[in-house]
């Protein structure tokens, strides 16, 4: 039996015990995806079976959804930036089929919302971000198949002490943590949360009372120690489904936007190996591959290494400068091929780059393969060697 998504004879008898008890709300609710009763023993397990607890829970978050319109919190419109500073990226799933949601809070200046006076306004950005992911779930499940849990990775890495300098920053994280509990019960299925700096302890501790057991049970922490944390995403997660930084194969996990709805999860293609061009890349010295591009046009790649990992980046270079559309990273490309995707937002020149400047010592064998995607034709492109 799979405990997260079938009941025992228990939570059975409970589920129809809380059906009859809620009868007067359900047709309110949003749709199926809700009124099912594996959503309601999500309810009940938050409350350990507990049904008069548990209604009592799911009527108060009936009249949550009703306050803030989280039915119609997809359509909302958000200051586009909001989208951008503070993304939830979707890399695919786990092993069991369960989302996998990326969440970098270190590289999120909430403290600088706060100041501008938009609390409230992040606050909801936030839900529509629970919303999103309840959508993304609805979307992957099936007539035999429910699925309402994601498996969440919490990357601290950048975190700083100005966050939790702030008094309305803790406030803020409290009053986020209190929605969450009180209206998302039994939403994780995991969370690993890495890059953890002492300082990140200082909100943990103060956030920690307010999560239940069950919540706390799935939740670990890792330090900076790469080869852990990477390990245990690769017990969970295929490579296909985790992006590249973390010891996947995915180079293009883009931030979900309301602009993507449904379109969410990385979009990469798979060449053959026949495909691949190699290339030495000496120590010291980086490979780019150089494409001119229009707008709409799709750049895809595959690419892998021998013996060694590699870094890999890629900028649009434009006429105000260059401007970074993939983050130099090194990835793990001689223990997974890697693949990415980008459409191209703006005509002009690209640049693929294969980054072995970090190495003093050990010469790179790449292969890859890069194509242009337009109007139907994909071209191969190749590329040239430049010493640093």
């Amino acid at each position: 039996m799979n405990p997260a998504t079938e009941a025992t004879p228990k939570e059975v008898a409970a589920i129809k015990k809380l059906r009859k008890r809620i009868q007067d709300i359900l047709p309110a609710f949003q749709d199926d995806f809700y009124r099912h009763d594996m959503n309601l023993l999500r309810f009940l397990r938050a409350r350990e079976c507990n049904v008069k607890r548990a209604e009592e829970m799911m009527r108060k978050n009936h009249q949550h959804r009703l306050k803030y319109d989280c039915d119609n919190i997809l359509k909302h419109k958000f200051p586009g930036e909001m989208e951008i500073d503070y993304p939830l990226i979707i890399s695919g799933r786990d092993k069991a089929g369960y989302l996998v949601g990326v969440v970098k809070v270190g590289e999120w200046d909430v403290r600088s919302r706060m100041e501008s006076g938009q609390r409230d306004l992040f606050l909801q950005l936030a839900m529509r971000h629970f919303e999103s992911a309840a959508n993304l779930c609805r979307h992957i499940s099936t007539k035999d198949k429910y699925y309402f849990q994601m498996y969440g990775i919490v990357d601290c890495q950048g975190f700083q002490f100005r966050q939790v300098a702030s008094k309305e920053v803790i406030d803020t994280a409290l009053e986020l943590v209190r929605i969450f509990e009180a209206n998302c019960p039994e939403y994780i299925r995991a969370v690993v949360v890495i890059n953890v700096p002492k300082i990140f302890e200082i909100l943990w501790h103060v956030v920690k009372p307010l999560l239940t057991k069950r919540t706390l049970a799935k939740i670990s922490f890792y330090g900076s120690n790469k080869d852990k944390y990477k390990t245990q995403f690769l017990e969970d997660i295929d490579a296909d489904n985790l992006p590249s930084e973390y010891g996947g194969a995915i180079t293009t996990c883009r931030g979900y936007r309301s602009v993507y709805d449904l379109d969410a999860f990385p979009h990469f293609k798979t060449y053959s190996e026949d495909e691949m061009i190699q290339e030495e890349i000496e120590a010291g010295q980086d490979f780019t591959v150089e494409v001119d591009a229009e707008r709409g046009n799709q750049i895809c790649w595959n690419f892998k290494t021998f013996d060694y990992d590699i870094g890999f980046s890629v900028n649009f270079q434009g006429n105000e400068g260059d401007e970074s559309i993939v983050k130099n990273c090194r990835v793990d490309s001689h223990i997974h091929v890697q693949k990415g995707m980008i459409t191209c937002e703006k005509q002009g020149h690209y640049i693929l780059t294969f980054d072995n400047t970090f190495s003093k010592f050990n010469p790179k064998t790449l292969e890859y393969v890069v194509k242009i995607l337009a109007s139907d034709q994909e071209l191969a492109i190749t590329g040239n060697h430049c010493l640093k």
